[in-house]
């Protein structure tokens, strides 16, 4: 791969190159057993990495499945994540300083205070891995509802985030610093801290271990109409070996409760569709520093469609709604604001 990237200038190319195999063995009628390996080579990273995978399925009846599975994958750091240099300009509101300020002192912190912050990548990132476990069971139950279930436990290693490492102080103060430096002191004290970052880089975070339960049930309730519904939940993660100076508030912490239900239906040249999606609150830190860290609320989705056929089916047509109650909605403490979407649609067979 080559590159020609404005932010990354000290870097122009990677080489990386893999192969795998993979192999099921069928021991019996009742039991199969896939195992397989791959090898990568990045010339981002010392050492070729090998990624072991392996399910055993016991089958006691042919629409019954148990599996017990195992696998190892990674993530090589990306060109970014080792040769971004550039500059960030930042800004932080110091209106809330005004009454503790002495009148001369008052208008200097009516507009933002714009500065600079540096992002240097790393040449010295390990991967990132992950090991994943996970035991399951599909099943069909009186020849119509389908059933799933799943538990799984997933432990991620040396995790890459774009992570502060520099702050200024009073002895270092940004360029153009309005105040007294001793300012900065008691913008770092307050609740949430005010620290003006000076240096980002990307690190390895330690060890995050992760684990969660998924359920899931769908079935027809006649020919015209199916039904389905799901749901995961995700403990908190637990953390290890973070490096000094970081906490579990500089990893992401995922939605605890998800919940999907629904059905379609298909009846003579109409079709259409209704869901209801629940996805509790989250926790984002991956843009920039605390500033712009925090938890999204919890949200739910109804989405709807509908729509109808002509022609001898060759034709349909359709409208989607998503959001339709016209909820705010942000997936991301960074992201859009998503309100309601309509969109019209025509399908052509030929």
């Amino acid at each position: 791969n080559t590159f020609d990237i404005s932010i990354a200038p000290d870097g122009d190319d990677r080489n990386e190159g893999g192969a795998y195999v993979q192999d099921e063995i069928f021991l019996s009628e009742h039991f199969r057993w896939v195992v397989g390996g791959r090898v990568d080579k990045f010339s981002s990273i010392d050492d070729a990495v090998f990624s072991p995978g392996t399910t055993f399925m016991i089958k006691p009846a042919a629409d019954q499945t148990f599996r017990v599975s195992f696998n190892r994958a990674f993530r090589a750091p990306s060109f970014i994540n080792n040769h971004i240099d550039t500059t960030i300009l930042e800004h932080v509101d110091l209106s809330g300083l005004a009454p503790l300020l002495p009148p001369p002192l008052r208008p200097l912190v009516t507009p933002p205070f714009v500065f600079p912050t540096r992002a240097v990548g790393s040449a010295r990132l390990q991967e990132e891995s992950m090991t994943a476990y996970e035991m399951g069971y599909t099943g069909v139950v009186r020849d119509r509802v389908n059933v799933t279930a799943s538990v799984y436990w997933n432990h991620t290693k040396d995790g890459i985030y774009f992570t502060p490492v520099a702050a200024y102080t009073a002895a270092n103060p940004p360029p153009a610093w309005p105040l007294p430096p001793p300012i900065l002191t008691t913008l770092a004290q307050l609740t949430p801290p005010r620290i003006l970052p000076a240096r980002f880089t990307y690190l390895n975070l330690g060890t995050i271990r992760d684990k969660g339960v998924e359920l899931g049930v769908d079935t027809s309730l006649n020919q015209y109409v199916n039904v389905f519904a799901n749901y995961s939940y995700q403990w908190m993660p637990e953390v290890e070996d973070l490096p000094p100076g970081t906490t579990i508030n500089d990893i992401n912490w995922p939605s605890e409760n998800r919940f999907n239900a629904g059905f379609d239906f298909s009846y003579s040249r109409f079709f259409g569709n209704l869901s209801v999606n629940y996805t509790d609150e989250a926790y984002w830190q991956d843009v920039l520093d605390v500033r712009f860290a925090g938890v999204t609320d919890a949200f739910t989705l109804v989405n709807a469609g509908v729509g109808v056929r002509w022609l001898d089916e060759r034709i349909a047509t359709s409208i989607k709604v998503t959001n339709l109650g016209n909820q705010e909605v942000q997936q991301h403490i960074f992201g859009d604001i998503l309100k309601r979407s309509v969109v019209g649609e025509v399908r052509f067979g030929f």
